[in-house]
């Protein structure tokens, strides 16, 4: 009998359950830089997440980010900032953007974020990320 591969949706690898929520479909302009964003929370909405991104070969089904996102916090997260990275990793994996920003804030009092940002080798547009400041 063969092993199953690892993108079967009945591994019992909780990484691979985790990024398995992170659905995509082909970006219809691939030579085009733009920006695309999803926001979320987690913790019972404790904790307002954004992701910004500019595609690259694929985009984030936009429903699957809630779901991702229900599925994402484990006991040994506790932090924004390994929750922050874990969020990255996983998105870089799954939908491998050219450019990606992960922002996380506790939403009662706002007194501690993190913004993680993370961009292919070579890839580069600062006049796209200057609208960032805008929105």
């Amino acid at each position: 009998m063969s092993e199953p591969s690892p993108k079967e949706p009945f591994s019992d690898d909780p990484v691979l359950q985790r990024r398995l929520r992170l659905r995509t479909f082909a970006n219809p302009d691939t030579k085009t830089d733009y920006l695309s964003f999803h926001d979320g929370t987690l913790l019972q909405n404790k904790i307002a997440v954004s992701l910004a991104y500019v595609p690259d070969k694929l985009l984030l089904e936009s429903h699957s980010f809630a779901a991702y996102l229900d599925g994402l916090v484990t006991p040994d997260l506790r932090s924004l900032e390994a929750l922050a990275l874990v969020l990255k990793e996983d998105f870089n994996n799954e939908v491998v953007p050219r450019w990606v920003q992960i922002r996380l804030v506790h939403r009662a009092d706002r007194t501690h974020g993190v913004i993680v940002v993370d961009e292919q080798p070579r890839w580069s547009n600062p006049a796209l990320l200057s609208r960032l400041s805008a929105i």
